[in-house]
This record gives C-alpha cells, sequence and structure tokens, in this order.
C-alpha cells in the first residue's frame, strides 16, 4: 500500500475504525454451474493494429473453452471511461494520447474497482509506476498468444476461487416494460412518494410503483441496509463512511445521510458483510 493511500485511510479510519470495511467491498462477477456468465473484456489502445491482434488472440481463447464472453474495442482512454458497461477485463496500452493507461486506470478503479487491470507496453520504465495502480497483471510488446492466454488463464482461476455466490436479479416493473436489473449492478432504492420509488444505478435511473417496505423485503438483507426509512442501499457500493457527518458516499458520489435511530443498526450490518463475505 502506498504512503499516498495510506494518508486517504488515516482520517477515514480515525473517525471509526469501522469505515475501513467499506474500502475493502469488493465485487467480482463470477462462473458458477448453472448460470450463463459473460466476460467482458475491454482492449484499450491508440494503435488499431494492436486492438486487432489482442482481440484475435483473446476470441481464440474464449472460443477454444466455449465461452460466452464480449469484447470492447476501444482507441482511446476516453472512449473506455464514457463506457457503462461492467468491464471485467481491461486491456491498457500504457502509453496513449491524451489520457495514458495509467491515468486511465487510475480513473475506471474509481467507480469499478472489481476489473482486472493488464496493461501492455513496450517500455519498461512505465512497469513501475504502473504497479502502484494495482494491476492483474502486465505484458510486453511484442507479446504472443501464449502471454494473452496466460493471464486470462489466471484471471479466469482467481475469480473463480474468490467468488461462488449466484447471480441475483431484481424485476422491473414500468408503466410499459418488464426487465431484469442484476441486483449487484443496483446502487441503492429511494421512496419518492405516492408509492413511487427511484431504482438508481451508477448512470441511470428508474421509477417503479412499489412501497420501500415491500422492496427490502424481497432484497437480500446481507447485501442491503436502510440507513433512512426511505432508502435501501446496497452495501456493495459504499466508498466511504463519513462518521463525522453522518453519511454514506458512494461510489458514483452520491451522498445517503444515516439517521440517528440507524446508526448502529447500518454499522452492524457492514461489519456483518465484511466478516462474514
Amino acid at each position: 500500500m502506498t504512503k499516498k493511500s495510506l494518508s486517504i485511510l488515516y482520517p477515514i479510519i480515525a473517525q471509526n475504525p469501522l469505515n475501513i470495511i467499506a474500502l475493502f467491498v469488493r465485487i467480482w462477477y463470477h462462473i458458477v454451474s448453472g448460470v450463463v456468465y459473460i466476460i467482458r473484456i475491454a482492449i484499450v489502445d491508440d494503435e488499431k493494429e494492436q486492438v486487432s491482434l489482442i482481440k484475435k488472440f483473446v476470441t481464440d481463447f474464449c472460443e477454444q473453452r466455449n465461452m460466452e464472453y464480449k469484447i470492447l474495442p476501444f482507441y482511446c482512454g476516453e472512449a473506455l471511461l464514457k463506457c457503462n458497461i461492467p468491464i471485467d477485463v481491461a486491456f491498457l496500452d500504457v502509453q496513449m494520447g491524451k489520457i495514458d493507461g495509467i491515468e486511465t486506470a487510475q480513473r475506471l478503479c474509481a467507480w469499478n474497482k472489481w476489473v482486472a487491470l493488464i496493461y501492455v507496453t513496450s517500455y519498461g520504465e512505465y512497469i513501475t509506476k504502473a504497479m502502484t495502480i494495482h494491476p492483474f497483471s502486465y505484458i510486453t510488446k511484442p507479446f504472443q498468444p501464449e502471454q494473452i492466454s496466460k493471464v486470462l488463464e489466471e484471471f479466469l482461476e482467481y475469480q473463480h476461487s474468490v467468488n461462488s455466490r449466484t447471480k441475483e436479479y431484481f424485476q422491473l416493473n414500468t408503466n410499459n416494460s418488464c426487465r431484469y436489473l442484476e441486483i449487484n449492478d443496483i446502487y441503492y432504492f429511494y421512496y419518492l412518494k405516492d408509492r413511487t420509488v427511484e431504482v438508481k444505478l451508477r448512470r441511470e435511473s428508474y421509477k417503479i410503483k412499489d412501497s420501500i417496505t415491500n422492496i427490502y423485503n424481497i432484497v437480500n438483507h446481507r447485501c442491503f441496509i436502510m440507513p433512512t426509512p426511505s432508502t435501501i442501499i446496497n452495501i456493495q457500493h459504499i466508498r466511504k463512511i463519513d462518521g463525522k457527518n453522518k453519511k454514506l458516499i458512494l461510489e458514483n458520489d452520491d451522498e445517503i445521510l444515516i439517521s440517528r435511530r440507524k446508526y448502529k443498526e447500518v454499522f452492524d450490518a457492514l461489519n456483518s458483510y465484511i466478516t462474514n463475505g
């Protein structure tokens, strides 16, 4: 852990030792029997030839294993950061135009902490700097297909070892449609008025007709808490706890107040989540 990251932790821990748990709540999409798993792989390089080459190697790897996969090519870091699709693996060229791979990784990890970063570089001096952003791995140019296969195999093994929970879905009924949202993608539910609840994701939201009590009875109480009578929050998206001002800061920077009566209940739930997984 770097000095910079420690300097961020000190004031948070000082407010309440339990605050540190929010910094280690990470989401990993997973492979389980009976569930169709799609691995989303981003390839980011300002050289189209490199993107095409990595895409070919990744495609060969996935096809040989009969995997469900989606490859997302990007030719600059800015394009990746505008993407609203959850990314599992990101191949990042270190040296690019306006935003290099390292800065792209920093911004991406600010909201997508579960992404596996794989740096691609021909510049040895960048590797030490890149390692400060906690990559999953790195490969150097020119690379061989075996290198791509190796890092992807390691990612799948690690992912399978740390996660064995089945995906859960929330049925979203609006006036003229019905769809299913992955429960992990939901940041929080907020009661507005007249039995109208806002379902908030990272970059979008929906309004449904329901009661906040009914929704709370549906969701998994291990992952969702009620800091106020009108709000249900997904613990997995808590970035920081502001103990002084009694509020939760989410990964999308939304701030949710904790009512006085709910304060102990919220911290007990957070403590239980991080302890029991």
